[in-house]
Order: C-alpha cells, then sequence, then structure tokens
C-alpha cells in the first residue's frame, strides 16, 4: 500500500497532464483503499498545473462524486474529495451537483464547509435550489459555515423576485459573529452595485420598504449607499441609481468598496 502511494508521488512529477500520470491518478481513485485515495487526491491539489483537456476535468470530477456517494461515513475524507472537487473539478452536472449539496447538511461541519466551497468554485451561475439550500445554511450553528455560505451565495444566488434571499441577507447583517457581518455587507453591496438597475438592489430596497423602512438606520453605511437609502424620506424608484452615488458604474463601485468595513463590527 505504502508502494502505491509513493508511486503516485512519483508518477506527479512527470505532470498533472502527462498520460502516465492521468492514469496513475484515475486507478488510484479507484483504489478500494483510502489511503491510496487520499495520496492521489493530495497530489492532485499540490500540482500547481490544472487538467488542460475538459474531458479530464469531467472524468475526474465524476470518479469524485462516485467515491463521495460510496463512502457512508461522515468523517473528513469526506472533506478531501470535496476540496478535491474545489480545486480540480469542472462546471459540475446534475448528478455531481447533488451529491455536493447533500453534504451541505453533514453533521460534520469540515464537510458542510468543504461541500460550500465545492459549490463556489464548480457551479457556474445562478441556481434557485441551490440559493434555497443556501438560505437553510444562514442558520447554522456554526459562525465559519453561515459566513461561507454568504460568500457562495455571491456566486449562486438566484435575485428574481426573491425576497426570502434579501430578508436573510439583512438579517446576517445582525449576526452575532463579525465575519459573517463582513461577508453579508460585501455581498450585498456587490450585488447591489454590480449595474444601476440591478435586480438585486430592486429586492433588497422592496424589502427594506415593505418592512417600514425600520431597518434602514441600523445597516452599515457602506450598504445604505449601495441601495441608495441613506437619508432618503420615502420609496424610490429602485431601478434609477442614486445621484448621491453617482451614475458611473465603476466610480460608485470603488467609492462603495472603499467603505467596506464601516459600520459592520
Amino acid at each position: 500500500m505504502f508502494d502505491k502511494c509513493e508511486a503516485i508521488k512519483l508518477v506527479r512529477q512527470l505532470g498533472i497532464n502527462h498520460d502516465s500520470s492521468k492514469f496513475a491518478f484515475m486507478s488510484a481513485l479507484k483504489s478500494d483503499s483510502k489511503m491510496v485515495q487520499s495520496a492521489a487526491m493530495y497530489e492532485m491539489i499540490s500540482a500547481p498545473e490544472g487538467f488542460e483537456d475538459q474531458e479530464d476535468r469531467v472524468t475526474f470530477t465524476r470518479i469524485l462524486s462516485r467515491n463521495l456517494e460510496a463512502h457512508s461515513e461522515e468523517d473528513e475524507f469526506k472533506a478531501q474529495q470535496l476540496h478535491t472537487i474545489a480545486r480540480r473539478g469542472e462546471v459540475v452536472d446534475s448528478y455531481t451537483r447533488g451529491i455536493i449539496e447533500k453534504h451541505l447538511f453533514s453533521r460534520n461541519p469540515a464537510v458542510r464547509l468543504a461541500a460550500l466551497a465545492a459549490i463556489k468554485t464548480v457551479y457556474g451561475g445562478p441556481d434557485p435550489s441551490c440559493t434555497e439550500r443556501l438560505i437553510r445554511m444562514l442558520k447554522d450553528k456554526e459562525a465559519k459555515v453561515r459566513e461561507q455560505a454568504v460568500r457562495t451565495l455571491e456566486v449562486c444566488a438566484a435575485w428574481g423576485g426573491n425576497e426570502t434571499l434579501a430578508t436573510a441577507l439583512l438579517t446576517c447583517l445582525q449576526d452575532s459573529d463579525s465575519g459573517v457581518r463582513r461577508a453579508a455587507t460585501d455581498v450585498i453591496v456587490k450585488a447591489a452595485a454590480e449595474r444601476p438597475t440591478s435586480i438585486a438592489k430592486a429586492v433588497l430596497r422592496r424589502t427594506l420598504e415593505r418592512e417600514g423602512g425600520e431597518g434602514k438606520r441600523t445597516l452599515p453605511v457602506t450598504v445604505q449607499l449601495a441601495l441608495g437609502v441613506l437619508d432618503e424620506a420615502g420609496p424610490a424608484d429602485a431601478a434609477s441609481p442614486p445621484s448621491h452615488v453617482g451614475r458611473n458604474s465603476l466610480p460608485a463601485t470603488k467609492t462603495i468598496e472603499s467603505q467596506s468595513m464601516r459600520g459592520i463590527e
């Protein structure tokens, strides 16, 4: 067994894209030995280069996904598999998505964090079903998991008319953990500042107005600027950029981001 692990280390020196390396990694990942699988994953993560061929990336991601499904125990081995998918995976198919998302609710916080890292890395854009799962994770008992869930929403949040998402993120601004508050501020500001007619901005503003605007005074200044509610006396057209932020989107974004640390501690 030790010899197989050492062989994987040696073959990786040929380069991850060498035919011998790919064959060795594939054989090791299909091994019945967790030690051999683990050695292969470590070498794949450590390789400075990635797979050049898209088909290779898809193949290895599918093998790792099957391994995740095959092992029922909740342990660090699953976290390593998920981290390898995040490091070496391609934008994934529905089969792999389902397996990754299932691990969002593992009993092991390390596995939950690894599943979030995989989603953030390999998901290609907004995903309504994943958004719903991530909203549930914003109530996780572990602060690090809540923070990572917020930052993962930056990648796959489906904003269209989703006031539940807006409410959840605005609630995170009051989280007991400063890392969660900072993450929520960053995600809201970026989503609102992407373009003058941002859907996220409209949904967030509508959510605030529905709640009577009482929460405006407790928002970080950077969030108030991004949403255009600073010193406002009433509802405004969410599709129009606030005059005090500016209609030029790039300067506005820079102004907002330069204040991203205010009011979140």
